[in-house]
């Protein structure tokens, strides 16, 4: 007999509870159905590509967003540009004519497919697309959105983050060569690449733990402006490693935040700045993991 694969099609940005929700159910259903399921999704937010200069708004990147959905499904990752101006009937024949496997079509509550934006059961299955259209029950026990996760990640609520979510808040990024400011005050820092498009915390000092090489340090990170030692509005993640002293240029890290130290202040001079930063490492050793 051949083997049937199911389709669900989205970005989910985040994968939030409701994400997760959608995708067991779907899963579910197509076991139902004795059918392969698999998550298509783009390599790049289609936002990208239809709004490129958006500003703080993407939670994951791109090759994290689909890593996320890799390790709860199986993901095809597409290329948006290839599909943006066709018809949701010109959407699918293309679709099924690079997968001929595929039978049956999973749809959340808010799909919709093509630039004619189709996302009515009835007319989709109407198309005589040898295609069966078929819909997920809404998340209603979850009041969570993409756009819910996005406001708790600008307004510092990271329980409720970890709450939608059931996973803590992370910042991953490049080690990138700084001005080396800290290492003059004594608390040298790990300048992490700021991609001015992702989602960010409120301007702040933050604590957390990072894994490097298999071990678990603590950090202390300021994260956005650096009033004391810049005038302009340029954003930053600097993150003193404690009792770390290793060349990471260039190497990717995850700094999970745990909590806020304190917000962003002005000091009067950097021996002001150092010794607020030794009572914050302080503050943040005694912090039991």
């Amino acid at each position: 007999m051949q083997s049937k694969r199911s389709l669900l099609i989205g970005s989910f940005d985040g994968l939030h509870l409701g994400h997760q929700f959608l995708i067991e159910e779907f899963k579910s259903e197509s076991l139902n159905r004795s059918a392969n399921p698999s998550v298509l999704t783009y390599q790049s937010h289609p936002l990208k590509v239809i709004k490129p200069n958006l500003l703080n708004y993407y939670i994951d990147s791109d090759e994290k967003r689909v890593a996320r959905l890799s390790k709860e499904v199986s993901t095809i990752a597409a290329n948006f540009e290839e599909f943006r101006e066709m018809s949701a009937s010109h959407f699918f024949e293309k679709l099924t004519s690079s997968y001929k496997d595929i039978k049956y079509i999973f749809m959340g509550h808010d799909s919709s497919f093509g630039c004619d934006k189709v996302s009515d059961v009835k007319t989709l299955n109407s198309l005589n697309l040898d295609l069966e259209f078929i819909p997920l029950p809404k998340y209603h026990q979850f009041d969570v959105s993409s756009t819910i996760l996005r406001e708790a990640i600008r307004e510092g609520k990271l329980d409720k983050f970890y709450k939608l979510t059931r996973r803590d808040f992370s910042i991953e990024s490049k080690v990138i060569p700084g001005k080396q400011l800290g290492r003059t005050i004594g608390y040298p820092t790990a300048n992490l690449y700021v991609d001015p498009s992702r989602v960010r915390l409120p301007n702040g000092v933050y604590y957390g733990h990072v894994a490097i090489k298999k071990l678990v340090y603590k950090f202390v990170a300021n994260i956005g402006l650096r009033p004391t030692v810049d005038d302009d509005e340029a954003i930053s993640i600097e993150a003193h490693i404690l009792d770390f002293d290793q060349d990471i240029y260039g190497k990717k890290i995850s700094l999970r935040i745990d909590g806020k130290v304190r917000g962003i202040k002005k000091f009067n001079s950097k021996d002001d700045l150092m010794k607020q930063i030794t009572k914050d490492v302080e503050f943040v050793r005694g912090i039991d993991v």
